[in-house]
């Protein structure tokens, strides 16, 4: 009999309506056909970072199960890029953006059956600010405090529609915001900025998706989008249709979208940031890095 690999498995029994909660005895039944698993359950705001930050040495694969902000704590607490760690993700939170983007079923237990047999693919990771690792995407602007602000207990019972009344409530305070943005040694300015985001994903909040031909997970590049603040009805209707239709074009007036690996945005005033869907404080400087295959995971 071939000795299990030992791996880690960290779940937060909060996420998505408490289904990893309810799912955890069949998924660790499935994993533990393949692995000796250490499940730990985390029990506050920043456990998964702490816990995987502990632990990770003694693990080559780490699992985790839980939303798109499970994940991100995870790549946080062991990100290296001399010896990128193997990570195993379970979806189960109200957005899943990068199981959307990754293709990972949403059923728990067919996700996991799914993952033991895959493959370990290079996934970029991006540093925020020298420090933070990001794993999907960093934003500023209309709707972007209402993935963080939107209490848990609204997400457990409402789902995905407790992100889409929060945003409209949003709505409300759209602002211009001036930026300078250097993208690769390019250097663009706008006075009127609605919407910011550096991501690595093809969709952000299950809103804003990006067709296959834009997106490359593991190039060595994000992707920068940009989307104006709309003054009258005809640049309004411009922009549903450039992100309903999936139509992105550098050149556009109203909702541009760039590629490139080293960004710096300045901003004239503090700005709230979130990353990977969590709070990120609030700045007037940002700098953003790529780092090509940062990490490892399986899909």
């Amino acid at each position: 009999m071939l000795k299990k690999e030992r791996a880690l498995l960290i779940v937060n029994p909060f996420a998505g309506q408490r289904k990893a909660k309810s799912n955890l005895f069949t998924v660790i039944e499935i994993l533990s056909s393949k692995y000796m698993l250490t499940v730990h359950l985390t029990e506050s705001a920043d456990d998964a970072f702490s816990t995987t930050r502990e632990l990770h040495s003694e693990f080559k694969t780490i699992f985790c199960c839980g939303g798109d902000g499970t994940l991100s704590q995870v790549v946080n607490g062991c990100a290296d890029p001399n010896d990128p760690p193997t990570i195993g993700y379970i979806p189960c939170g109200t957005a899943n953006d990068v199981a959307t983007t990754l293709r990972l079923p949403k059923n728990m237990a067919t996700c996991a059956r799914k993952i033991i047999n895959a493959e370990a693919n290079p996934h970029d990771v991006g540093v925020f600010c020298g420090d933070r690792k990001l794993v999907y995407v960093a934003s500023f602007g209309a709707f972007t405090k209402s993935s963080y602000d939107t209490p848990q207990a609204a997400k457990n019972a409402f789902g995905q529609s407790a992100y889409v009344l929060s945003g409209a409530m949003d709505l409300m305070n759209i602002k211009k915001i001036p930026t300078e943005i250097i993208c690769d040694g390019r250097k663009f300015s706008f006075e009127d900025v609605a919407f910011l985001s550096v991501c690595n994903t093809k969709s952000t909040g299950g809103i804003v998706k990006f067709p296959d031909t834009k997106v490359a997970l593991n190039d060595g590049r994000f992707e920068l989008l940009v989307v104006r603040y709309p003054t009258n009805i005809n640049m309004l209707n411009d922009i549903f249709a450039a992100v309903s239709m999936q139509i992105f074009d550098s050149n556009s007036e109203n909702v541009m979208l760039m590629h490139g690996s080293h960004f710096e945005i300045k901003t004239r005033e503090n700005i709230a940031w979130t990353l990977d869907g969590e709070s990120a404080g609030e700045h007037t400087n940002v700098t953003i890095d790529c780092i090509r295959s940062g990490v490892k995971i399986l899909y």
